[in-house]
Parts: C-alpha cells; structure tokens; sequence
C-alpha cells in the first residue's frame, strides 16, 4: 500500500552553514513523520520536495545508480516508520540508505548519487571496509570566520551529533582563531584540517575525533 508523506514542520534547527544556506536550512528543519512510507522512491522524493520547498533542488543521477547495477531506481520500493523530532536530512539519509545511496548538497540543488560515486567525486580511495567507514561520515559544508577552535569543535559535535573533544589542558590554544570554508569535507578530514590550523592535531579514536597538541597526538599514536 503507498502511503503519502506526513511531515509535520515543528522547529527550525540552528545552522551553521556556509554555500546555499536556504537549503541547509530546509534539510535541517525539525519534522514529525505522522504515517510510515512504503511507496517508490520517486514518489517519495516528490513529496519530500514539495512540502519542504525542495522542489526542482532535487537531482537524482540515475546514471550512476544504473552503473552500480540498479536499472530503475525511481521505482525502488523504501520504507520508513513513524518519526519525531527529526531533520528532513535523516529522514532522507535514511530513505537512502536503502538503495545504498547518498546525497551531495551543491551551491543550488541537491545530487542524489550512489556511496560509490560520491566517494569518486571526493577523491576517496580505499579498501571496502575503509569505504564502508566513510561513508558513514557527514560532510562539512560550513564558514568559520575568525573563529575559535574551541567553539568550530562544539559546533561541529552539536551539528553531526558527533563526540569531538578537545583536550581541556590547551586553556588559551583552544581560543586561536581560525577562518575557512569547508565545502562537502568528510567530518574528520574537516577536524584534522581545522585542527592543523590551529596548530594543532587530531586523533581518531573509534568514532571520536580528538583535538590535542602536535606532541600529544604524537605519543598517543605510539601508544603512550
């Protein structure tokens, strides 16, 4: 049974964002998913669309789904179940996801691609469980204009619900000022850079990112 959208608009998040901020602004919208989906993707775009001013944003590279090996993907069935206090961008990630697909926020319009395409379009290389790990990270499409790193951390962290620490003894290091302008940087590659920035480093650690000094970040990667 196809059941329309019911996306009830209930808040605005707060963004960060640099590029086309009417549309980091509509995908981070706070929305209530009343019914659950179960139609073809195709229509469910169009609806997404039309009741969050997407319409005519919205490209799906069918090419590049065709490449991977789905033939028509418009026509591939997705589901969702009932969501609160959501933004339209999970609720998109997640109806993606089932056709193993991703999206590409540009300067006026979204690109709705493959995971195998976006990485190609990022210069990512890699084996399949490096890909897999990538492609689970947000990208950072965002403008910090002198700004702390202190505060582009906790940014950062509140934006992708992300653990991103930085070390609570740099004390005035962590308030050195950073300007720059990331568009669509794999999150811990927009950490490291900024970090870098800052005179700093970043080290990975399951799924945090954490913010340290050069030396620090040395002697934990030897295991001290």
């Amino acid at each position: 049974m196809i059941r329309p959208l019911c996306l009830l608009l209930l808040a605005t998040a707060p963004v960060f964002a640099s590029g086309p901020p009417e549309l980091i602004t509509k995908l981070n919208k706070t929305v209530t998913l009343k019914e659950p989906i179960d139609a073809a993707l195709d229509l469910v775009l169009t609806e997404l669309a039309e009741q969050h001013g997407l319409t005519g944003k919205i490209i799906l590279d069918t090419q590049a789904f065709k490449a991977a090996g789905v033939e028509d993907v418009r026509a591939a069935m997705v589901k969702l179940d009932k969501l609160t206090d959501v933004k339209v961008a999970t609720v998109l990630a997640a109806i993606l996801k089932q056709v193993d697909g991703c999206y590409l926020v540009k300067d006026t319009h979204l690109v709705i691609t493959t995971r195998a395409a976006r990485r190609a379009e990022l210069g990512e290389t890699g084996d399949d469980a490096e890909a897999a790990v990538r492609d689970a990270l947000p990208l950072v499409r965002m403008t910090f204009t002198e700004t702390p790193i202190r505060k582009i951390v906790e940014e950062l962290a509140d934006k992708f619900d992300r653990t991103i620490l930085l070390a609570p003894y740099l004390a005035e290091r962590g308030d050195v000022l950073v300007t720059a302008k990331l568009v669509n940087v794999p999150l811990d590659h927009a950490v490291e850079l900024l970090a870098d920035m800052a005179e700093l480093a970043m080290v990975k650690r399951g799924n945090a990112l954490y913010v340290t000094t050069r030396e620090r970040a040395k002697e934990m990667a030897l295991g001290k």
